[in-house]
């Protein structure tokens, strides 16, 4: 009755996906789960197995963006609210009214999918490529970024599979919620831009990359060359992208990760051992060996500041589609190089003469790739 194939009832999923209105659910039926339950839980005492409880999700990603409530009317009269299942929207709005946000997010996940599912089957005949400005981009990067981006809340994931504490279901949480429905439902348009689609997320890492250049150029290490940054698109596309272009954005995504890392590896070693020679903490042998890293810190700094000017050089190509002319192969190199400019750039690692081999493993596949 509960779970099954799809030839059985699969009651589970049915509810979960937003099939059924309440009168459709027999009395019987709720009786039977709360049955189930408790002899589930009786059968469990007797066997005295030891159940490791999985640790709920205590906070929720919540994504930047402020639902004028004050203008807020639910459209009734939509014909994606099936008149069979306004009783369920009427509870959910009490649920919100009540600040009972948790309750209400149980109530609205299934009724968001059902609208997608009426709103797909109207305007694409099963066509997934056909009419895709009905439902505005906007509306896309929001939903992308409330059940599906991968850095994101995954709220129907995590909300569906148990995983979350009730109280981390916030009022912000909810709102979102609420609002992206009754865009759904009226068809209306509104703005915003994706906070957690990977070329965003690069975008801003990149932001992060310059500043973290320009602190580390601020240290007094001698002349370091200053950088630039491309012209930034606004406009970024990340619905029905060729598969070359994402396993691209993702590498791009996962160097300027490590990059990130580099540059504090590198202020913070910097600092440290720059600190040791004034206090003369060490014997002078090993002063010897430290004044000569420090004085390859500028060799350094500019290696991280080509790399950081690399990375742009990529990401603007795949932004303006050119991702034909990538070498992906070199670029898994280059991830490669950043990975192990990681790795010897921490401050306890004694093997930092290596980067100079990287510094020109990286020169010689710059040379080809440009």
């Amino acid at each position: 009755i509960f779970i099954g194939n799809p030839q059985t009832i699969n009651l589970r999923n049915l509810i979960w996906h937003g099939f059924p209105y309440p009168s459709q659910i027999p009395e019987e039926f709720v009786s039977t789960l709360k049955l189930l339950i408790v002899n589930i839980s009786k059968t469990l005492q007797k066997l005295n197995l030891k159940i490791n409880r999985r640790k709920k999700i205590e906070i929720i990603r919540e994504i930047n963006f402020y639902c004028d409530f004050e203008k807020f009317l639910f459209n009734w009269n939509s014909k994606y609210i099936l008149e069979t299942h306004k009783e369920i929207w009427i509870e959910i709005l009490n649920l919100f009214e009540y600040k009972k946000y948790f309750e209400a997010v149980l109530y609205i996940l299934p009724q968001v999918e059902l609208i997608l599912r009426l709103i797909y089957k109207e305007i694409n005949n099963f066509d997934i490529s056909a009419n895709p400005e009905v439902i505005s981009e906007s509306s896309l990067m929001f939903l992308y970024d409330l059940f599906i981006a991968p850095n994101g809340p995954r709220l129907r994931d995590k909300v569906g599979h148990g995983e979350v504490n009730p109280k981390a279901i916030t009022e912000n949480i909810s709102n979102h919620l609420l609002f992206i429905s009754n865009k759904l439902i009226s068809c209306s348009n509104f703005e915003y831009k994706s906070q957690f689609a990977r070329k965003f997320q690069i975008d801003n890492l990149l932001k992060i990359l310059f500043q973290n250049y320009q602190d580390l150029s601020s240290l007094n290490l001698g002349e370091v060359s200053e950088l630039s940054r491309i012209p930034k698109y606004e406009n970024f596309k990340i619905f029905n992208r060729p598969d070359l272009e994402i396993e691209i954005i993702n590498r791009i995504y996962a160097i300027s990760k490590h990059l990130k890392v580099v540059g504090e590896n590198l202020m913070e070693s910097y600092t440290e051992k720059l600190q040791m020679l004034k206090n003369r903490e060490l014997r002078s042998r090993n002063r010897k060996t430290l004044t000569k890293m420090i004085g390859l810190y500028p060799k350094f700094v500019e290696f991280y500041g080509d790399l950081i000017m690399f990375l742009e050089k990529i990401f603007s190509s795949a932004l303006k589609e050119e991702i034909f002319e990538i070498d992906n192969l070199k670029l898994i190199k280059v991830t490669r190089i950043v990975e192990n400019y990681n790795k010897y750039s921490h401050k306890n690692c004694n093997e930092w003469i290596n980067i100079l081999n990287l510094m020109e493993e990286f020169n010689k596949i710059v040379l080809i790739f440009f």
